[in-house]
């Protein structure tokens, strides 16, 4: 495992989705069709692009694609068990069997829905307290800077993109 600087593992698996499913390809060109057997990963990116926070890719159709080859039931489960993306065939369409990520065990992050919703709460958080970066340090800016992030944190949570929040504000100021 890799560690950061205070010995903490890495758990680079929050940022891997790992696709174990070949499929055919069908694309419309200008001239026609065509089919392409490729990995699933490509499809599968883009259907994660389109993923809104709180929600997940699992049980999502992957459209224009069909699977090389049907898994049995045990095959899939155990496939997603081990973080892999695997794809099943019902009779909606192609989809994503569950929206597994190659973590580690005890990672909180096992689930690519978790990885999107707490990509976009932290971006929302870096984008609501910008206009407090590098600004004097006073005991009003410190509240309104806690209240900016609570009243996000609060929103987020609403919406259901989080659980639950804590969190403290240091100041090496005055």
């Amino acid at each position: 495992p890799i560690t950061d600087s205070s010995g903490v593992i890495i758990d680079i698996g929050k940022y891997l989705s790992i696709s174990v499913t070949p499929v055919y390809i069908t694309s419309e060109n200008y001239s026609g069709n065509t089919v392409n057997i490729r990995s699933a990963s490509a499809a599968y990116a883009g259907l994660v692009s389109n993923i809104t926070p709180g929600d997940s890719t699992t049980n999502q159709v992957l459209p224009n694609v069909s699977p090389l080859f049907d898994l049995k039931r045990a095959k899939i489960e155990a496939l997603s068990a081990a973080g892999y993306v695997v794809l099943e065939t019902r009779n909606k369409g192609v989809t994503v069997y569950s929206g597994d990520l190659a973590t580690q065990s005890v990672s909180d992050y096992d689930y690519i829905s978790t990885a999107i919703a707490v990509t976009y709460v932290l971006g929302r958080i870096r984008e609501i307290t910008d206009p407090y970066i590098g600004r004097g340090v006073s005991t009003v800016l410190m509240a309104a800077f806690h209240n900016t992030i609570d009243m996000e944190l609060r929103g987020a949570m609403s919406a259901g993109y989080i659980n639950g929040y804590e969190f403290n504000l240091l100041s090496n100021g005055p």
